[in-house]
């Protein structure tokens, strides 16, 4: 009897490649506060024209991942919920992290924050803070923070090899300019810091009367996250905060460490 091969797999259509990555590109135009986009904003961060977005919005709210405003402004929708709690769904060392993160927040009357990178910039994977801390501008899940800006960020990219490192420094100059270029003494400190005392401090240079204190969290398979307490106080008391609140940090990752590898992370 004749064999029956399943017939070839066409390569998709580079055209369709393109879109969808265009879509994509589009959807990560959308963090938290902004709020809606019109076309002419989507169009010049992405450098394409606009009647290129025009054509990709129409595709996205037809299949529920935004949303038509007034004025032809958009902004996600339900689609991408979908999607982001799918991801949190299945990412144990976020379930890992959480009850750790929520005992450290009440506490110590503080901010914890566990993050992953996204590209220049840091996503807050998990959020926990304490009734008594003062509230920090929009920070939350979804949050992007500055990479090299931050202690959270800083750990995180103290904890990768040297031309990782150098290549996001050099991006972070040529794509955010003299503000990136500014943040880079302050990065090389806090590496030194995370040399010296496993921790680092950061103050005032992602929120005005922001501290943060950040360490690095890195599993067995390799992969890094940054962590970190953060709080609004005055600048007499932060050195003093930030040893303790260092010390506490270490203890958790190493907790979140041994969580994730009870999960199989």
């Amino acid at each position: 009897m004749p064999s029956r091969e399943a017939p070839p797999v066409a390569p998709p259509d580079a055209r369709d490649v393109d879109s969808l990555n265009r879509g994509l590109e589009i959807l990560r135009c959308f963090r938290p506060p902004e709020g809606a986009l019109g076309l002419a904003e989507i169009s010049t961060r992405l450098g394409i024209p606009r009647s290129t977005v025009q054509r990709l919005t129409e595709t996205l709210v037809a299949h529920g991942f935004l949303r038509r405003l007034a004025g032809d402004r958009f902004q996600p929708d339900s689609a991408c919920l979908v999607v982001g709690h799918a991801m949190l769904a299945s990412c144990s060392i976020a379930r890992a992290s959480r009850p750790i993160l929520d005992e450290l927040a009440a506490r110590h009357d503080v901010h914890a924050v566990l993050g992953v990178r996204e590209r220049l910039g840091m996503l807050c994977l998990v959020h926990a803070t304490a009734r008594k801390a003062a509230p920090i501008g929009f920070l939350g899940v979804g949050m992007l923070l500055p990479m090299t800006a931050t202690a959270l960020g800083r750990s995180w990219l103290w904890a990768q090899s040297g031309s990782l490192q150098g290549e996001i420094i050099q991006r972070t100059k040529v794509e955010r300019g003299e503000h990136g270029a500014r943040t880079i003494p302050g990065l090389y400190r806090s590496f030194q810091e995370l040399e010296e005392r496993g921790f680092c401090l950061a103050s005032g240079e992602w929120l005005r009367d922001v501290f943060g204190v950040g360490t690095a969290v890195t599993l067995a398979d390799g992969r890094s996250f940054g962590l970190a307490c953060k709080v609004a106080l005055p600048d007499s008391r932060k050195e003093q905060l930030g040893a303790r609140l260092g010390a506490v940090l270490l203890d958790a990752a190493g907790r979140i460490r041994d969580a994730a590898v009870r999960l199989g992370d």
